[in-house]
């Protein structure tokens, strides 16, 4: 987002938008626009509103911004991001939003040191995981592909006076309404499925089928917050092993288990055409009895890895505090970060060991509130 429209941001504060949204406080900024707090000046309810610039705007972006909006509005489901309204003047699109005010499950499962160790973490992955599922297998009857199926992407909401926590699917700047995609490259590198980096035919690969190898991911990274590597090409040397030997699988995850280890490798076919469907993968889900393993399944003990205090899930939600903090996506590393010199991995090794960069820290003042980093959502 250039100054201008950062000027614009700031101008808007305290006005309302179309007779209806005071706007209150801006969220967060990013490189075509920006996301503000409204209130129903009437019904006094909180939205976020998305502003999108048509300034600078080639042809095929504004298609692209179109095709986001065409896409989302008419999505109803009680797991996806409500798009409420759009608004639209010469400069700038407005997108009336849902508010989920609890931040995004990649900083819930940071902030609460989920390591595939406690019985905490195959809660979160039980209530996160069947609620996105149920989102993605409508998106999926709808005709729609998500193709950037993350953590981040995920928006927690927790009702008044309730314990419940409700997850969000959100961001559809990148699903498709096509089948079939030459997009290649088109998500979060970490989730993209290997037919990204290898191409193997003319018609594109199966957005469906990467759909589903992206849930794969997911589930890893809710369960045991770590990718097993950082992408899928055999340049990448853990998931060169895997491509060997996709077994190996089970040696990077111990703590798994063997009912939630299948699903995931069946997730992770090499061969798309090898993959569940969407409704599949949500069945086996759900007929999971354990996602961590038994000390029948596994040598690891739970408490394999020491250091790791077991979380409340959920926490009593404070107002708004979900958009107190944010972490940087990068510092959700990989097996492939345990890569010697040599490019050998040791898989004995602990991936969660590594202490977080420096500059890592909570924000908590009044002045960061519902502040969020480029990589939010809603870019």
């Amino acid at each position: 987002m250039n100054n201008e429209d950062s000027f614009f941001a700031g101008s808007k504060l305290d006005t309302v938008l179309a007779g209806t949204y005071r706007l209150i406080e801006e969220i967060g900024t990013g490189s075509y626009g920006c996301l503000l707090l409204g209130q129903h000046v009437d019904l006094g309810t909180y939205h976020a509103i998305k502003v999108l610039t048509k300034s600078g705007l080639n042809a095929e972006q504004l298609t692209l911004q179109r095709a986001e909006i065409d896409i989302h509005q008419h999505l109803k489901h009680e797991n996806i991001v409500a798009l409420e309204k759009t608004i639209e003047d010469d400069d700038f699109v407005y997108i009336v939003l849902e508010l989920c005010d609890q931040g995004d499950l990649f900083d819930y499962a940071v902030a609460n040191a989920g390591k595939g160790t406690s019985e905490d973490d195959q809660t979160l992955l039980k209530m996160a995981g069947n609620q996105m599922l149920e989102a993605l297998v409508y998106l999926h009857d709808q005709g729609i592909y998500h193709r950037d199926i993350k953590l981040e992407n995920v928006l927690l909401q927790m009702p008044d006076n309730t314990h419940q926590v409700n997850f969000k699917l959100a961001d559809f700047g990148l699903a498709t309404k096509q089948l079939y995609s030459n997009e290649y490259g088109c998500g979060s590198a970490s989730y993209l499925a290997p037919e990204h980096f290898n191409p193997a035919t003319t018609q594109g690969y199966n957005c469906a089928s990467a759909d589903v190898w992206s849930t794969g991911i997911f589930m890893l990274a809710v369960l045991c917050g770590r990718n097993p590597w950082q992408e899928a090409s055999l340049s990448d040397s853990v998931f060169a092993e895997y491509a060997n030997d996709p077994t190996v699988l089970k040696e990077l995850f111990p703590t798994i288990s063997d009912e939630c280890y299948k699903l995931v490798q069946r997730c992770l076919a090499l061969d798309p055409e090898q993959r569940p469907s969407m409704k599949q993968v949500l069945r086996e889900f759900q007929a999971i009895d354990h996602f961590l393993a038994t000390s029948d399944e596994s040598e690891e003990p739970y408490n394999a890895y020491d250091g790791v205090a077991p979380v409340s899930i959920p926490q009593p939600k404070d107002q708004y505090n979900g958009f107190g903090h944010s972490y940087d996506s990068a510092f959700c590393g990989s097996w492939s970060d345990l890569i010697d010199q040599d490019g050998d991995c040791d898989f004995n090794a602990d991936p969660f060991g590594s202490e977080a960069p420096d500059d890592l820290h909570l924000s908590g003042s009044e002045e960061d509130l519902f502040a969020q980093n480029d990589d939010s959502w809603w870019i």
